[in-house]
């Protein structure tokens, strides 16, 4: 840059020596009439303003100059004078009379100097020349190697750019790809007129998959999975009759089978394990067995929603319940498409239009209009779990589910909630059981199995046995029927055992376990190592700010110190051995950091660790988490600003690049788009 600043300063001066030559040696060759005769009068105020302004140009590109250049300070600053010394010198001048108009410059300079000074200025003048002229020569030399050094920059440029085109006409071609493949897949046949009767009913057949499918939404079994599996041996008495020493429950077995009272409300404390023990009930051929007893001989159909409140929209609303059930009893019997849909099936099936939106009230329609109009053939039952997760007021619910019962007597409904005043309202005089009452059995089979799985405690069981069975009553009594509390304390004890606790240490370590879960939380909370405390703030905080429940790859790259690393990241897969890296990582902080309050589900074993997402250890941590009170400490634990959405943008922005064209998913893409803008937003 500097050797373009100096071939701008000798144009300027080189105009300026041209310029003050020409006068001196008489001005003929810039002031001549048309007809080669020399102009009689002259405009002495012209010509000044014009040489000043020509000095004013050379003064000002001395000031951008280095002293090392090849045309040196001096030089230039007597070039300067010379024309300084004539501009005074024709400021002073008055012509013939009249004020500012003169003859020819070389006469009026005689009236003031000497001829041999007029002279030796002219030769002053033809060295500026040629010295200022070599130094363009020298400077337009630089000026060349520059370009040539630019012009290679730029050809090493335009190879990235190229590079970066084709990998983004693979990605491009990749999306096109699945969005041909999901139009494919989605579309509605074209009607058919004229056809053959096999024709017809196969062209039915794929309108009425097609209409099914369009109820499906993307993580409608991602809650079921989530939640564990009941412990071995847990949960058994719920397939027996109520013994005379339990506390009042109704038989949940002559429920299924026998009575009509559609619904059972399965209820308890939070951490009990209604959601576990739900999803057991679903999945028990024993249920199905007895189903079948009070169904016979209509067919059965079985379908289950759970609701998640820390899960995306659809997993806590009153849509998402509607398609999840609608889409799993239409599975059974695809033929019903068209009586629960009159008005799609009949639009569909003479334009072949694209599926427009469902509405809430066509889904409420349909469903109470599929349990009434196969009543006469077919009967169901119908899990909902988690009722006081849904995201709305509790009496909608309440209310659908109710009207559903009251509509229809071939429909049971097996339903779970804590024990709000909204739902004891609703269900009173139903069928229910409160789960903790029932629970201490399966307490006490968990904590046996957990701890003689341990070999530090089989070691104390030998030397003292006694104490070893009084500490695993203690802590299930102390449980008081609460699963959560249960595991959170028996990983705190075994973690002492491995650490090789004394007796004493053990009971010190029970007794200082609050047995209320609030508490409890509070006690890990305080515990957290102060090193880490800071970190495990941000990792709190990219939890709560996560639209849906993070990857363990996404909170990782979320987890990126550097805010500059998205930029500097090349466009470029990520590899598996990267993604398993970071996850393995990224898995260890969260143990080390959040104690067991932020953990990692293992849905499924087919599934790459890297997808493997991150959620509370239950939705009473998060509930204790957002507490005003609470959620202040954790943010008021980092020392410097931290926005959680600003680092959820720029990982999803580091997912995009590190995209893998040949594997491309469409749904996770856009879906990848709309996070990183909606987090953006948020920043």
């Amino acid at each position: 840059m500097e050797a373009i600043g100096a071939f701008g300063a000798a144009v300027n001066i080189i105009q300026l020596v041209d310029f003050t030559s020409k006068l001196v040696t008489g001005g003929t060759e810039l002031y001549r009439s048309a007809d080669g005769e020399l102009v009689e009068h002259f405009e002495l105020q012209k010509i000044t303003t014009s040489l000043s302004g020509l000095t004013q140009n050379v003064n000002e590109s001395l000031l951008s100059l280095k002293q090392d250049r090849q045309l040196t300070q001096q030089e230039l600053e007597q070039c300067t004078r010379v024309a300084s010394e004539l501009l005074d010198t024709l400021k002073s001048l008055k012509v013939g009379g009249k004020a500012g108009k003169w003859r020819a410059v070389r006469q009026a300079l005689l009236t003031v100097w000497h001829k041999d000074k007029i002279d030796a200025l002219e030769r002053r003048l033809d060295r500026f020349r040629q010295e200022l002229i070599a130094d363009i020569l020298g400077t337009l030399s630089k000026v060349e190697n520059i370009e040539h050094a630019t012009e290679k920059i730029g050809l090493t440029f335009l190879g990235h750019i190229d590079n970066s085109n084709r990998r983004r006409d693979d990605l491009i071609e990749a999306i096109h790809s699945n969005v041909c493949q999901s139009r494919c897949s989605r579309d509605i046949p074209k009607p058919l007129i004229g056809e053959s009767g096999a024709t017809r009913n196969e062209h039915d057949k794929r309108l009425r998959m097609a209409l099914i499918d369009h109820l499906r939404f993307g993580d409608m079994l991602d809650r079921e999975m989530r939640i564990p599996d009941a412990h071995k041996m847990t949960f058994e008495w719920i397939y027996r009759d109520p013994c005379a020493n339990d506390k009042p429950w109704t038989s949940f077995i002559d429920w299924l089978e026998k009575q009509e009272k559609g619904l059972y409300w399965i209820t308890g404390k939070a951490g009990s394990g209604k959601s576990t023990l739900m999803k057991y009930l679903y999945n028990d051929a024993r249920t199905i067995a007895l189903l079948k007893n009070w169904a016979s001989p209509s067919k059965l159909i079985t379908a289950a929603f759970f609701f998640r409140n820390s899960g995306s929209n659809m997993q806590m609303s009153m849509m998402g319940i509607l398609q999840s059930l609608l889409f799993q009893v239409l599975k059974s019997v695809p033929s019903s498409v068209a009586l629960v849909f009159p008005e799609r099936w009949e639009a569909y099936t003479l334009f072949g239009e694209d599926i427009y939106p469902w509405s809430w009230q066509e889904l409420v329609n349909a469903l109470k209009l599929l349990v009434v109009e196969m009543k006469s053939d077919t009967k169901f039952c119908f899990f909902i779990d988690g009722l006081d997760e849904f995201d709305g007021n509790p009496s909608d619910v309440t209310d659908l589910l109710l009207d559903l019962v009251a509509l229809a007597p071939n429909l049971k409904i097996c339903t779970a909630s804590r024990p709000w005043a909204n739902f004891e309202d609703a269900f009173k005089g139903r069928p229910n059981l409160l789960l903790q009452d029932l629970t201490y059995p399966d307490i006490q089979a968990y904590v046996d199995t957990k701890f003689h799985a341990n070999a530090g405690f089989v070691e104390l069981e030998e030397r003292e046995p006694r104490y070893a069975r009084e500490l695993l009553t203690q802590v299930a009594l102390k449980a008081e029927g609460v699963f959560l509390w249960v595991n959170l304390v028996v990983r705190s004890l075994l973690t002492g055992l491995t650490n090789g606790d004394r007796v004493s240490d053990l009971q010190s370590r029970l007794d200082q376990l609050p047995p209320r879960l609030e508490d409890l939380f509070r006690k890990i909370l305080d515990n957290l190592d102060p090193f880490y405390l800071e970190h495990a703030s941000q990792l709190f905080q990219l939890a709560r700010a996560s639209r849906v429940s993070p990857t363990l790859l996404c909170l990782s790259l979320a987890d990126e110190e550097d805010p500059e690393y998205c930029f500097r990241t090349a466009v470029k897969p990520i590899t598996n051995s990267d993604k398993l890296s970071r996850s393995r990582n990224m898995k260890r902080r969260l143990n080390s950091r959040c104690k067991g309050l932020l953990e990692v589900a293992s849905v499924s074993t087919s599934l790459h660790m890297a997808n493997q997402k991150v959620q509370y250890l239950h939705r009473t941590v998060k509930d204790f988490l957002e507490t005003p009170a609470v959620w202040s400490w954790i943010v008021g634990s980092n020392s410097t600003p931290f926005d959680p959405h600003l680092s959820l943008c720029r990982s999803f922005l580091l997912q995009l690049k590190g995209l893998d064209a040949t594997s491309l998913q469409i749904d996770s893409f856009w879906s990848m788009i709309i996070w990183c803008i909606e987090h953006a937003a948020t920043a």
